[in-house]
């Protein structure tokens, strides 16, 4: 009968599950997230619920039939949720969700703003993780806009803070930026490493 400790796990058990690539397994709790908080109407669950769905990649969303409108949707009422109750947990977590979407889409400019705003808000109640995770968004996002020894400092400082913390994750979320990235060029036209 503990509707919101089970939304609440399950929503973190999606969040696992994602980072582990377990994507039809990621669906399926964040699915039972949103039904357990929507049931007992635990709104600040069932809206960070929806912005963890939000932000799972094309594939996970889409196989459930996730268009990129009712992602936004999601984040945009979550946003509008926590500036209506001061959840600024959620406002991060909205904010990162809506940044990667933009980044996803190639709008980097929208992208880099609702990073750095989720940024300000870990910084100011002290989310390490989130400021770490944030950390390499952004990093993400300068590089693609064409800024990467910005980017690239970004990335090292994320590395030199998640291996004191034993940030594992990020650790991981770091090696994958850089693969994927791959090098670019430097505004002085040189290849610069992105690794």
């Amino acid at each position: 009968g503990e509707q919101r400790s089970h939304a609440h796990f399950e929503r973190h058990s999606a969040v696992l599950h994602r980072a582990m690539g377990l994507l039809p397994e990621a669906k399926m709790h964040i699915g039972n997230a949103i039904a357990a908080a929507e049931a007992s109407k635990q709104m600040d669950i069932l809206y960070r619920s929806r912005a963890v769905r939000a932000a799972f990649p094309d594939t996970a969303a889409g196989g459930a039939g996730l268009s990129t409108n009712s992602r936004l949707q999601d984040i945009k009422s979550a946003l509008y949720y926590a500036a209506q109750s001061d959840c600024f947990r959620l406002r991060i977590e909205a904010s990162s969700a809506l940044a990667k979407q933009m980044r996803y889409s190639g709008d980097y400019d929208t992208a880099l703003r609702y990073a750095c705003d989720a940024l300000t808000f870990a910084c100011r109640f002290g989310h390490s993780l989130q400021k770490t995770e944030l950390r390499i968004e952004i990093g993400k996002i300068l590089i693609l806009r064409g800024d990467p020894l910005s980017g690239n400092a970004l990335l090292d400082r994320a590395t030199e803070i998640a291996v004191g913390k034993g940030y594992h994750l990020a650790l991981e979320s770091i090696r994958k930026a850089k693969s994927h990235l791959g090098p670019r060029l430097s505004p002085s036209g040189g290849n610069i490493s992105i690794f």
